[in-house]
């Protein structure tokens, strides 16, 4: 082997220890050599015969430091079952260092190299943090072992030590465990065990809890009942310390799940147990400083969780209107903060409110995310709602996988990647998956399926031709129809490839030695290209200069060069250097940029972005009011179980409620702030909120007042309080019909094997001998194929796609030897239950039931699964049409033509033969998260699961719902705020709607136990197992010069799901372990995966902008 410099084919060096692995590998060693230079190389081989093959510009010797990959977590995925209405493709955790925004990553098939896999897609959360999707099942990998490789947009790459495994067999699932929480006393002594639940166990299933600092600890596992789902666990003599666990479940195949989170708690029960405390994530820091915000947590389709940050005030108390959001790994690590961005006309722009609002209140169900009240003024406080959705599935194109080359053109040989987003009334939607051309060149077109009420698409593209994947920038916008071509002319012109550098001497040189960050663009009739791929290189010592090189783009008549202002600037951003270079080379010897930053473009959408936000209407399309205007409130929403008929097999639908509590209308001094409740009622099919039909106001006015007025208070509420929320798993599956034949693409689960041919897929006629399998059914018949090995008059189904499943003998046909061949063909009469398929139609059928219809099937009227055994065309199996008043495969139905997927979970309606058993609701579907006890079955598995474990020993189904008011603030004082709320008061949630309607409060009462302490306003609440946890907030505040005296102690009061009377549910409130690190007011909290995370807020006069986190 020999590496050749492209620009210097003097310059050359070889590897050690080249091996030949097999006629398609060979390996070896570069070493290290600091004095190397950089740039790109040619690679050749050469047999010894003297034959040789050489690859140009294939390897990059850069200055930057490569990605390193450390782990990937889970190491294994199960390559699913197309059968079950599932798909399999799923998260991977990648975590490692020196990652670019955003790299892309891909699985390499070890026995055979040739088999890559790129991830669908690919969210960057750090410099250390990855999460890929597998396409274990979408692209069909097979089971084995595999490489897992990441590449950074500059081109480098690094690959994991480790193997990758996708499995034939599922891996384990746990669904929940119980209990959640334990007394470190009892689980140690074995008095209680932990009891896991799933699905997938296997015998010799081992449970252990994940250990902070790494490792794990294995606990004694019993496995009888392994089969049913459940496995019981206990230390078995090696005590856990308290604190919190993860939960693990390793089959003996190796395969494992986790399951977040277990709590060994000490006797001091309710206090927050982590040795770590608060952990402060540098990176992520808001963009903007905010308080007085709205903060609520969200999934994408995927289950990937994040954390939206919504309006407040500024660090100069001016109303905001923008919207920021960061990714949470799911270790419950907040990543780097990024503003909600969405398209409006032809520009991207912030996704901003309609108005700005500042002590706002946000809530979230399913994709819906609510913005209520708040102010735009600072002085008035306003009466309307605006809603923005979680971006999912039901918009994003389904992309055909494979742009086919067409005549004419000027892209540059090279790898092209294409994406495509549709627009309509939400905006711009996440990009499809990607459409991959390598080593292809001069003209693409892509084709996509349409997407209901898409009016126009956005197709993006890679920069140059050594594209990447997930490095897409916006090529054209307003695209009307399902198909674009890429010529590379005009506008579509791509930007240089192959940048290089090499360090050299030159005379009056004086560019410093260190590192500088490169990126050329192309000037043409149309204007300037987009940039090239940064490129990172270095003036070593000896060196005052670096030559520069690039592939020549065609109809390019001149070239700029972008460089990095100062040395060993890492930030990536690259500045004009020069203008109007005629030539692909440039030395640069040390001159001065400019202040112009290269055009980078736009890119897709990224995971978790928000649709456009809209102020919610009533039915006259009026904006759907609160009864009284308000600012510094709290909301929430609450899911009820309603059933609406009495029929016991069918299960209950889920209705939502959402609620306003508090606040003022205005910020009036001396005047005792609002203590009266709305409620307003979730459509969850649309996320439009019911009107209640009152002349004042579209919500419902609650009857009962709270019993002390409050604003800038905690609202929690007790439904969920035994769970941690986690995004569920089995994403849905994206797949269409892009040719229009009815049949979807065989790389999305359909079978379609051609899905931009309408002549090709199963059952169309077949044309032998044309190289085009027209059937699918993965060959092509040759025409002057006549093998006929047996004589007995039928073509040998194995060399040439003919019907005699039994010709040479050696076949694998039930029953098939060289002695009975002849004997075995079609038409043949088949002996019952002799181990021999004499018809070949695949099985030897039983005795004493007849197939009248020689289809293969036994007449159902005699146990077999026939339907009607006198038509070949109707069986178990036999493809479907729709609404024709026959039941083709013998399922008992005759689907409805276009199985809806009316609410976009991405799911289709059970009632047509999809797997959504409640259509009208998008938090419904397979894989959702199902919580305990709500009566609800979320993830349609038939049931709902049990809170087996509850503190103070009530069953959870006969629990009430509480809503639980924690302190506040009752007026405003000015100039100097220093008199807040000690007081907690609850309600309850009525879940009878016979006995008043339906999301109803009871009357609200003042815990009696808990005056006293700690008034404080500006808090943050939650309500978690048995206890409700006040966090932060204000003890004091200068109106005048908005200086806040925050607090930074967490306070647990214990909760009572059943107490003596209404007035000690909440008991008195004392100190808990797990202090934040610092004072924060008006801030934003969340629970999400295994933390507490906070975000915003104010100390003094200074914005809070780190998150920070606590396990729970």
């Amino acid at each position: 082997m020999l590496f050749t410099n492209s620009d210097d084919a003097n310059t050359t060096f070889t590897p050690t220890g080249v091996a030949v692995a097999d006629q398609a590998t060979i390996t070896g060693v570069i070493p290290a050599d600091p004095a190397r230079p950089l740039g790109l190389y040619d690679v050749t081989v050469t047999n010894p015969d003297g034959s040789n093959d050489t690859l140009a510009k294939s390897y990059l010797v850069s200055a930057n430091p490569p990605p390193q990959v450390d782990d990937v977590v889970p190491p294994f995925a199960w390559q699913g079952d197309p059968a079950d209405g599932v798909l399999s493709d799923r998260a991977i955790a990648v975590q490692g260092s020196n990652f670019l925004s955003t790299p892309g990553v891909r699985w390499v098939l070890e026995s055979d190299p040739g088999r890559v896999f790129e991830a669908r897609q690919v969210a960057f959360t750090d410099s250390q943090t990855l999460t890929a999707i597998i396409p274990v099942e979408s692209a069909r990998m097979p089971a084995g072992l595999y490489r897992v490789q990441v590449s950074n947009p500059d081109g480098q790459g690094a690959e994991w030590s480790g193997r990758f495994e996708v499995t034939a067999t599922p891996p384990p699932q746990i669904t929940y465990i119980s209990p959640m929480r334990l007394p470190g006393n009892e689980f140690n002594t074995g008095t209680t065990a932990l009891g896991v639940y799933g699905r997938n166990f296997q015998a010799g299933a081992l449970v252990s809890l994940l250990l902070p600092g790494g490792g794990e600890q294995a606990l004694a596992t019993d496995d009888q009942n392994a089969a049913s789902g459940e496995l019981l666990a206990s230390p078995g003599g090696q005590n856990a310390g308290n604190g919190s666990y993860p939960v693990k479940v390793t089959n003996p195949d190796g395969q494992w799940d986790v399951f977040y989170l277990f709590s060994v708690t000490s006797s001091a029960d309710g206090k927050l147990q982590d040795s770590e405390g608060w952990v402060i994530f540098p990176e992520s820091s808001m963009q903007q400083g905010r308080w007085k915000l709205g903060v609520d947590y969200g999934f994408d389709i995927f289950g990937s969780g994040y954390i939206y940050a919504v309006g407040g005030l500024d660090d100069t108390g001016n109303e905001l209107d923008t919207v920021e959001y960061t990714q949470v790994s799911v270790f419950g690590e907040p990543g780097v903060w990024q503003q909600s961005e969405q398209l409006f006309g032809r520009q991207r722009r912030p996704n901003t409110l309609n108005q700005p609002r500042a002590g706002l209140s946000v809530a979230r169900i399913g994709p819906y995310l609510y913005a209520v009240g708040g102010t735009a003024n600072g002085i008035t406080a306003l009466r309307t709602t605006e809603m923005a959705e979680i971006l999912g599935i039901d918009t994003m194109p389904y992309l055909n996988a494979h742009p086919v080359p067409g005549a004419g053109g000027s892209l540059p040989r090279g790898s092209w990647y294409y994406q495509v987003a549709a627009v309509g009334p939400w905006g711009e939607s996440l990009p499809s998956q990607e459409a991959i051309a390598r080593d292809t060149g001069g003209s693409l077109t892509i084709h996509w399926a349409p997407v209901d009420g898409a009016t126009s698409y956005v197709v993006y593209r890679t920069p140059a031709a050594d594209g990447r994947s997930q490095t897409e920038r916006r090529l054209a916008v307003e695209v009307p129809g399902t198909s674009f071509t890429d010529d590379g002319t005009g506008p579509y012109t791509p930007a240089p490839a192959n940048l290089r550098a090499r360090g050299i001497n030159v005379n009056g040189g004086s560019l410093a030695v260190g590192k500088w960050t490169y990126r050329v663009t192309a000037v043409t009739d149309f204007g300037e290209t987009l940039a090239s791929y940064p490129l990172v290189a270095e003036v070593a010592a000896g060196e005052n200069a670096l030559e520069l090189n690039w592939d020549p783009v065609p109809n390019a008549q001149t070239y700029n060069i972008y460089r990095t202002q100062t040395v060993d600037d890492d930030s990536g951003i690259t500045h004009r250097l020069l203008t109007g270079n005629s030539t692909t080379n440039y030395v640069d010897s040390g001159s001065t940029s400019a202040d112009i930053v290269a055009p980078d473009g736009v890119r897709p959408l990224p995971p978790g972005s928000l649709s456009k936000w809209r102020v919610l209407e009533d039915g006259d399309g009026n904006p759907f009011e609160l009864h009284q205007a308000r600012e510094g409130h709290r909301s929430l929403i609450v899911t009820l179980p309603f059933d609406d008929d009495d029929d016991p097999d069918t299960p209950p639908l889920q209705r939502a409620f959402l609620y306003a509590a508090g606040g003022r209308p205005d910020n009036t001094d001396g005047v005792d702030y609002l203590n009266t409740v709305e409620r307003a009622e979730i459509d969850l099919l649309t996320g439009e909120l019911i009107p209640s039909g009152d002349t004042d106001g579209d919500w419902n006015l609650e009857p009962e007042l709270l019993q002390v007025p409050r604003a800038w208070f905690a609202l929690v509420t007790s439904q969920g309080r035994m769970e941690n929320p986690s995004g569920g798993g089995e994403p849905p599956q994206r797949c269409d019909d892009v040719d229009g034949d009815g049949y979807e693409d065989i790389e999305c689960g359909g079978s379609d094997c051609d899905d931009l041919d309408p002549e090709i897929h199963p059952g169309a006629d077949e044309i032998c001998g044309d190289g085009i399998d027209q059937d699918c059914d993965g060959q092509d018949t040759p025409c002057d194929c006549t093998t006929d090995a047996d004589g007995d008059g039928f073509i040998s189904a194995a060399d040439c796609g003919g019907s005699d499943c039994c010709d040479s003998g050696d076949e694998s046909s039930p029953g098939c030897s060289p002695e009975n061949a002849a004997d075995i063909h079609p038409g043949a009469e088949d002996t019952c239950e002799d181990g021999i398929d004499q018809d070949c139609d695949g099985i030897d059928p039983a005795c004493q039931c007849p197939d009248a219809d020689g289809d293969g099937y036994q007449d159902d009227s005699c146990g077999g699964t026939d339907c009607d055994d006198n038509d070949p065309n109707i069986h178990p199996g036999a493809s479907e049409i729709c609404e024709d008043g026959i039941d083709q495969n013998c399922d008992g139905d005759d689907p409805a033509c276009g199985c809806p997927d009316a609410d976009g979970d991405g799911y289709e309606d059970d009632t047509c033969g999809g797997t959504d058993c409640n259509d009208q609701d998008p938090t419904i579907h397979p894989g959702a998260f199902d919580w305990c006890d709500d009566f609800i079955d979320q993830n349609c598995d038939g049931f709902d699961p049990v809170c087996f474990w509850h503190p103070r020993g009530n069953k959870g189904p006969d629990e009430d719902i509480y809503l639980v008011a924690v302190k506040g603030d009752d007026r405003l004082s000015t100039p100097n705020n220093s008199q807040g709320l000690d007081t907690y008061e609850v309600c309850t949630v009525n879940e009878d709607p016979q006995a008043a309607p339906l999301g109803q409060l009871s009357p609200w009462t003042l815990q009696v136990d808990t005056a006293g302490n700690h008034t404080l306003w500006g808090l943050e609440g939650l309500l978690y197992i048995d206890y409700v946890f006040g966090f932060g907030g204000a003890s004091a505040e200068n109106i005048a010069t908005g200086s806040v005296t925050a607090d930074r102690h967490v306070w647990g009061a214990p909760f009572d799901i059943a107490p003596a009377d209404a007035a000690h549910v909440v008991l008195k409130d004392g100190s808990a372990a797990g202090h934040m690190d610092s004072e924060r007011a008006y801030f934003g909290m969340v629970r999400l995966f295994s933390r507490i995370i906070a975000v915003g807020g104010i100390n003094g006069l200074q914005m809070v902008t780190e998150s920070w986190a606590i396990k729970q």
